[in-house]
């Protein structure tokens, strides 16, 4: 039943309908008749009619005069009429960067006539509660996977037999990695660029603060070594810091650790999620920015903590990043056969003091 909250009574019935179309609640393919939902919804046939209009818009279902109200949607035509479902691994909020992707697919797709999906799986064994009904239901058409993703996860759902792309890396290095179509960016060479952005300055004594041995941190590392290789600086083991997690907690412990051995006057941080712990450790410590320590992260321009003028920050292009994962997954419904392929986007350093 319906509980009571802000939205509108067919909002409400609308949203648990889908939920229930999600976990397979209706095996024969079709909703009950009106008359039968709308005494379970305690509502009137209008209302629930305005409800069903939502699921339809959303092409959760499409009505047919003579078999009533079926599950699906109505026959595609070419890159129209598409449900591309977003696949979230192992993340249980929404950080400003995935946030930022969703909003630029659901822009990209409307030029299609078309419509994205969230799914969130935090392991394995919740693709054939999450994802396997949607998929056998055909609620989508595609899939594009992100976050942490383990290569047992890529590998089990590239055994749906869906389309898919990967956006990012994996956990870790797989030979599934080539047998899917992905869309990366080059995190050694934006590591090795904003490494050399804080070499320009004039800094020396440049910190790491990593995430955990994941190939996206470890490439950050690369790209690290490589910029003070090619300057002629010294490794100092005490320079980096690496944390068991990506997220703010771990960043403010492994930032304390590094001024307790090292007074370092740049800092590279491997993630946008690491930033608010530094910078709580350095502002508790009364480090000035940028005189004592210039800082650059990676991250969004609408992140509001990349808002402060002091810190630089690697900017991907997530509108060619979404266009061009979408440009793979077409190719992909179109010719399933066709070899795999990998696009790298471009990115840019922001300097908000400029």
């Amino acid at each position: 039943m319906i509980k009571n909250n802000p939205k509108f009574m067919y909002e409400q019935i609308a949203q648990d309908l889908s939920e229930r179309i999600r976990q397979n609640a209706f095996p024969e393919n079709r909703l009950p008749a009106e008359r039968s939902l709308a005494e379970h919804y305690n509502a009137n046939r209008i209302t629930l009619r305005k409800a069903i209009d939502l699921l339809e818009k959303d092409n959760l279902v499409t009505r047919d005069g003579t078999r009533g109200t079926i599950i699906g949607r109505r026959a595609r035509h070419g890159h129209e009429n598409m449900i591309i479902g977003f696949v979230l691994v192992g993340r249980t909020r929404l950080d400003p960067l995935h946030s930022v992707t969703i909003m630029e697919l659901e822009q990209q797709l409307k030029h299609h006539k078309s419509n994205s999906m969230l799914f969130s799986i935090t392991d394995e064994d919740e693709i054939d509660q999450v994802l396997v009904p949607a998929i056998g239901r055909k609620l989508v058409d595609g899939l594009i996977v992100t976050g942490l993703v383990p290569p047992e996860t890529m590998a089990r759902i590239k055994r749906l037999n869906i389309p898919a792309v990967l956006l990012g890396h994996l956990l870790y290095s797989s030979p599934i990695e080539k047998q899917m179509d992905r869309v990366c960016p080059d995190s050694t060479e934006y590591s090795y660029q904003a490494v050399r952005c804080l070499q320009q300055e004039g800094r020396k004594h440049i910190a790491l603060i990593n995430g955990p041995p994941y190939l996206l941190f470890t490439n950050i590392y690369h790209g690290y070594m490589r910029a003070l290789n090619e300057a002629d600086v010294p490794y100092e083991d005490a320079l980096v810091e690496r944390c068991d997690d990506d997220s703010s907690a771990a960043a403010m412990g492994a930032m304390a650790r590094l001024l307790k051995k090292h007074t370092p006057d740049a800092i590279f941080i491997g993630s946008e999620r690491m930033l608010p712990g530094v910078m709580a450790t350095l502002n508790a410590h009364g480090v000035q920015y940028p005189e004592e320590l210039g800082i650059i992260t990676v991250g969004v321009e609408s992140d509001e903590h990349l808002s402060n003028k002091f810190i630089k920050f690697v900017a991907c292009d997530w509108h060619t990043m979404v266009r061009s994962a979408l440009e793979l997954l077409f190719a992909r419904i179109d010719n399933p056969n066709a070899p795999p392929r990998m696009i790298t986007i471009p990115f840019h350093i922001v300097n908000n003091s400029t």
